[in-house]
């Protein structure tokens, strides 16, 4: 949880600065303060984090802090050495990274992560409408906390994919506008209740284009600004998804109430798995929160439940969308729904998107001129050894170890701890 949860926050980070050079500030140095505090932060803990942080593309860290803080709630908090600064272990470690770092500068501070192959689409306009239409007062029952709900789907999604070795770009409503998702297979849309037309046209061009656009339940059911459209979704998207709006209603949950309000209140509906169709008969998607179905207009039914169609695809132009009836991002984020991730990693898999890995190891890249960096992140509990390709490389080398690796065949041989990153730099002559 940790390696994906830290990585989404740094590829965010990655797409927000468009490019430019990334630092992060404040980074962690010793155990949270205050009088509930967190774990002690062992040497391998600062090292994973630092790993995660640099894989995702930063170029900078800064610390805090380095002695332990000490006003009230930070209090006997994050120091990265001791009360008399005295070095710890931590510190050594971050010290030892920082050496075996300026033996490469160049390619820290300019080596770039490849374009991804999906994009996240976020918008200021329907971060603000979910902020505005959580409610903490007395009618909050009835007002969810629409915030969560687009955090947590984008969390689910994010996460489905980085566990297979899918990487992914977050992309902002400004940047789609100006032609921003042409070079991605794949745009998934998260949450998308409040969309403006001006959004909805340029995701219609997208996939007219030839991408894959992947929408959630209700795109468009408000514009930008918070009215509604009767129809229930924007006219741009009925065209491009091959559907229309028919019914809605809130969908119960397994083993809890996170999301929905009291069922004998609001008449919900009991929990819901949608049953796939066509080419993803077999597969299911659980449904969260809200449960839409549809009339078709072109498109192909992929989602079925006792109410109706809740799932659509419909080729259009050289593209094809695909519209899904829930929030399916909650099905992995908050329950680890594992056909749920199957259904969704199908269909980024189904518009060509391949996972970039080596054997059981995930492989993120950072990319400059003749060399590479390769971040080998074992995401499981078990020790990994695997043989990864180095063919076009001439040199490879443990950065933390400042060792070469032998090169037999066009490849090396590397062993990951459980939840471990290591770090390899290649070369070309």
């Amino acid at each position: 949880y940790e390696l994906a949860d830290n990585s989404l926050k740094f590829d965010h980070l990655r797409s927000s600065a468009g490019g430019r050079e990334l630092w992060l500030s404040e980074f962690q140095g010793g155990r949270g303060g205050g009088l509930v505090f967190g774990p002690e932060v062992r040497p391998e803990d600062l090292r994973r984090w630092l790993m995660t942080a640099l894989s995702a593309g930063v170029g900078g860290i800064c610390f805090w802090n380095h002695r332990p803080e000490i006003f009230w709630r930070e209090m006997h908090g994050f120091g990265l050495c001791g009360w008399d600064g005295s070095p710890t272990q931590r510190a050594e470690e971050a010290g030892r990274i920082a050496k075996t770092l300026s033996r490469h500068p160049e390619l820290f501070r300019y080596g770039k992560v490849p374009r991804a192959q999906v994009a996240i689409v976020t918008s200021e306009d329907l971060y603000h409408f979910a902020e505005a239409s959580s409610d903490t007062g007395p009618y909050a029952e009835a007002r969810p906390d629409a915030l969560r709900h687009l955090q947590h789907t984008i969390k689910g999604w994010h996460r489905c994919l980085w566990e297979e070795g899918i990487w992914v770009d977050f992309v902002e409503e400004k940047e789609v506008l100006e032609g921003g998702l042409k070079s991605y297979r794949v745009a998934i849309l998260p949450f998308p209740v409040a969309l403006g037309d001006e959004l909805a046209e340029a995701l219609r061009e997208y996939v007219s284009a030839g991408g894959t656009l992947i929408s959630e339940a209700c795109p468009g059911r408000v514009d930008r600004y918070g009215m509604a459209r009767l129809s229930g979704m924007a006219d741009a998207l009925m065209d491009l998804f091959g559907a229309e709006h028919e019914s809605l209603s809130l969908c119960g949950e397994r083993g809890g109430q996170m999301w929905s309000p009291p069922r004998e209140r609001y008449g919900i509906l009991p929990p819901t798995e949608l049953r796939g169709e066509g080419p993803y008969l077999g597969h299911s998607l659980r449904a969260s929160f809200y449960l839409e179905t549809y009339r078709l207009k072109g498109g192909t039914p992929i989602l079925s439940c006792d109410t109706g169609i809740a799932g659509v695809m419909n080729h259009y132009g050289k593209g094809k969308g695909v519209l899904l009836g829930t929030f399916a991002g909650h099905a992995v984020s908050t329950y680890d729904h594992a056909k749920s991730r199957a259904f969704m990693l199908k269909l980024v898999a189904d518009a060509g998107v391949r996972s970039e890995r080596c054997g059981s190891l995930l492989k993120h890249r950072r990319v400059a001129e003749a060399r590479e960096v390769w971040f080998l992140i074992n995401n499981s509990v078990q020790s990994v050894t695997e043989k990864v390709e180095a063919t076009g490389f001439d040199r490879v080398e443990d950065l933390l170890e400042g060792k070469a690796l032998d090169i037999k065949g066009n490849s090396v041989t590397v062993a990951v701890e459980p939840l471990n990153i290591r770090c390899l730099v290649l070369s070309r002559r």
